[in-house]
Formats: structure tokens, C-alpha cells, sequence
């Protein structure tokens, strides 16, 4: 193998620091040890990145970085018993990248963005001022009203808090669609803690976790179409009666009774038939009758 000068040097550096093991030896730089005390966690991902997280792990982004590592895959991370030094290794590109860690950039990004509620309310458009800070309190409080039930004239008295069992409505309701075992793991995650039911701070912090960096597409729509069994590919018509028998059996199937109720709040009606009088249908009639996406607009 070639001789790397810098690579020589600072592997022998590398084993400098960690031969030196001396009572009272702190970390450089703070590594490992931050503001009162603070973690940190080194993590990589398959592809590319590598990074570290500010503990506690309550899902602050501010509290996150990562870099690219390598430009494939890290098959291997490991960091030295000081936490000074990461060690990532490479896949495809046959390499081992040696890393000094220094946090303080990450301290400075955790503490400009705010504690608390604040810290997630500014990763939204338009921050906490923002119409979509506006419209997740709306939803909030609609979701509040609902589990004390709509039709009553009793007097409602509001605590401020959503039951668990509205979290999956409520992130629908705010353009995310997880999964109905998506949305059992977060409940899991939010009883594990003993909680049976979260306030808008906690359910803010649910929502920037959970939410997908990149919305619902006009071009997903129709992959999904195609995988559902639509002729020739990019997302051609299917026949309804076939849309209909996917739809309830195949995946997390849904049953009759619940694709009735959501035709009816999306639509006004109650059927596939109803909505488009038609034998068959495309992604696109889909998404602009059914979803209500605007033609050349994505979510």
C-alpha cells in the first residue's frame, strides 16, 4: 500500500491519545462531555453519513449533525474508549476515514435553536408564528373537541390534551399518512413513558420526528398505481371493481366500512362509483378527485 504521510501521522497520533491514559485526563475539546455533563451518541447510516447526536435522545434536530463519510456505503463505525476519535469504514471505496470529534458546533446549533416546544415549532415554515404552526393548533384543539365527542351540548371541559387514539387521525389530518402500524409504534412509544394521552408540546415533537422529509407526490400516486396492478405502467387507468379488491385485502387492508368514511369526508359520497362513474381509473383522476391535489402540484 502506498505511503500516506498525513494518514501515518495521524494514526500515530490516534495511539498517542489513546496510550495516554493518565488519572485526570479529560477529553479534548469537550468531546464526549458537553454542556453540564451532556452525551453525545455516534451513529452511520448504509449510505453515506455519519454523525452524532446530543443526548438526551428527545428528538431535538437542533441536537443532531451528520456528514457525508464516505461516498458509498459505512459498512463499520467505532470510536475511541476517549471518545475523541471516530473510525468509519468504508464499503465500495475500500477506505478507513479517521475523525477528530469536536462538538462544538453542535452545542452552538442545540443551543441557537431554542429549548422545548421551541426548538421543534421552528422547523416549521414560518415558525411558531407561521400558518402551519396555526393550522397544527387548529387540528389540535378539533382533535380535543372530537374525543369529548361532536354532538353533545353537554359543557366540554378541555384539559389541553388529545387522547393516544386520536394521534393517527390528527397526523392525517396534518398531511402526514403513516401506517396504521406506523402510527402503533409511535402510541408504543409515547405509553412506554406511562402517558395516556400527549399535549400539543409533545404531540409538535411527534410530528417533526415522524413526518416525512419529502411529501406525497403526483409521481408517487402513480407508482403506487402501477404497483397496484395498473396496465402498461405510468400510472394508466385500473378498473375500479380491481382498485376496490386491493384496497381491501392486500397490505393493511381497509375494511369496507372504514373506505366508506373516508370517500365520504374526501368526497361526499360513499363509493368509488359514486366519485367517478367510471370503469376505470388513473393516478391522476385519483389524486385530483380523491386527494384533491392540484393538477401539476404536489403535496
Amino acid at each position: 500500500m502506498p505511503h500516506d504521510p498525513e494518514l501515518a501521522a495521524a494514526s500515530a497520533e490516534l495511539r498517542a491519545e489513546l496510550r495516554d491514559d493518565r488519572p485526570g485526563k479529560e477529553a479534548a475539546d469537550g468531546a464526549g462531555a458537553g454542556p453540564e455533563g451532556a452525551g453525545y451518541v455516534a451513529y452511520a447510516c448504509e449510505d453515506k453519513v455519519a454523525g452524532l447526536v446530543r443526548l438526551p435522545l428527545d428528538g431535538n434536530p437542533n441536537a443532531s449533525m451528520g456528514l457525508i463519510a464516505h461516498p458509498g456505503e459505512v459498512s463499520s463505525l467505532v470510536a475511541s474508549p476517549d471518545g475523541r476519535w471516530l473510525i468509519t469504514a468504508g464499503g465500495s471505496d475500500a477506505s478507513i476515514h479517521l475523525w477528530r470529534v469536536d462538538t462544538d458546533a453542535l452545542d452552538a446549533a442545540a443551543t441557537s435553536g431554542g429549548t422545548g416546544a421551541d426548538a421543534f415549532a421552528a422547523q416549521l415554515d414560518g415558525g411558531k408564528g407561521g400558518p402551519v404552526y396555526s393550522e397544527l393548533v387548529d387540528y389540535f384543539c378539533y382533535a380535543e373537541l372530537r374525543a369529548l365527542g361532536e354532538e353533545t351540548t353537554e359543557e366540554r371541559h378541555l384539559t389541553g390534551r388529545v387522547p393516544l387514539s386520536e394521534i393517527g387521525n390528527l397526523l392525517r389530518a396534518c398531511g402526514h399518512y403513516p401506517t396504521e402500524r406506523e402510527v402503533d409504534d409511535i402510541v408504543h412509544e409515547v405509553a412506554a413513558g406511562g402517558a395516556d394521552s400527549v399535549d400539543f408540546d409533545s404531540f409538535l415533537r411527534i410530528y417533526i420526528n415522524h413526518r416525512p422529509a419529502v411529501g406525497i407526490s403526483n409521481a408517487s400516486i402513480a407508482a403506487a398505481f402501477d404497483a397496484l396492478g395498473a396496465n402498461n405502467g405510468g400510472g394508466c387507468p385500473i378498473p375500479t371493481s380491481e382498485l376496490l379488491r386491493v384496497l381491501q385485502s392486500h397490505g393493511e387492508a381497509i375494511a369496507p366500512d372504514d373506505l366508506a368514511q373516508c370517500l365520504r369526508a374526501l368526497c361526499g359520497v360513499s363509493s368509488l362509483d359514486e366519485a367517478f362513474n367510471a370503469d376505470c381509473l388513473d393516478a391522476k383522476a385519483f389524486a385530483e378527485t380523491v386527494l384533491g391535489f392540484e393538477v401539476g402540484v404536489d403535496a
